[in-house]
């Protein structure tokens, strides 16, 4: 989990979340899905903070599905999530996280794996899926291939505007990229 301090002058967020791609079963059998996409434009209290999660959970091999990944108020109630996919298995593969069960003004599936064993891709230019067996898929959002292939991380990406001085000028534009856990 990591936490965002909303900073001064920072009044709205574009916040931008892909789930975890889900895990390539072990022993052979269909690609994991790809993780979908969500994304909101949220007003932002200065000196709030806000919960990220789920960002490093990415499915292991051992039939796991991949984790949502989740931007929530203190209270820890979600604001916007994308849902990880899921994993494949020996009847078939898995399914990229779905629109439907994400939450964001925007949302977008993920690509669901093959039976072939290639993982699905993250959606919105997310992350490739893993394409021979055992491979992983990439960040973010990308399913494992079959036999065992790992589905790659999600990410949360934080984009504002601060501004101050006079007449609303801006003094600093940033962005902020929070990848497996790590800000970048």
């Amino acid at each position: 989990n990591q936490t965002w301090a909303c900073p001064t002058g920072v009044t709205s967020v574009l916040v931008e979340c892909w789930g975890c791609g889900g895990g390539g079963q072990e022993t052979g059998g269909g690609g994991a899905g790809g993780g979908a996409y969500s994304a909101s434009t949220i007003v932002t209290v200065p000196s709030d903070d806000y919960l990220i999660t789920g960002l490093s959970l990415s499915g292991t091999p051992h039939s796991t599905n991949g984790a949502d990944v989740v931007f929530a108020d203190d209270g820890s109630t979600p604001i916007v999530m994308a849902k990880g996919g899921t994993t494949g298995d020996g009847d078939g593969p898995g399914f990229g996280g779905t629109a439907a069960a994400s939450l964001g003004d925007s949302e977008l599936s993920g690509e669901d794996g093959s039976s072939g064993g290639s993982g699905g891709a993250g959606a919105n230019s997310g992350g490739a899926g893993g394409v021979s067996a055992g491979d992983p898929g990439t960040a973010p959002g990308g399913g494992g291939a079959g036999s065992g292939g790992l589905g790659g991380n999600g990410l949360v990406r934080l984009t504002y505007e601060a501004a101050g001085g006079g007449a609303g000028a801006i003094q600093q534009r940033q962005r902020l990229l929070l990848l497996e856990g790590q800000s970048a």
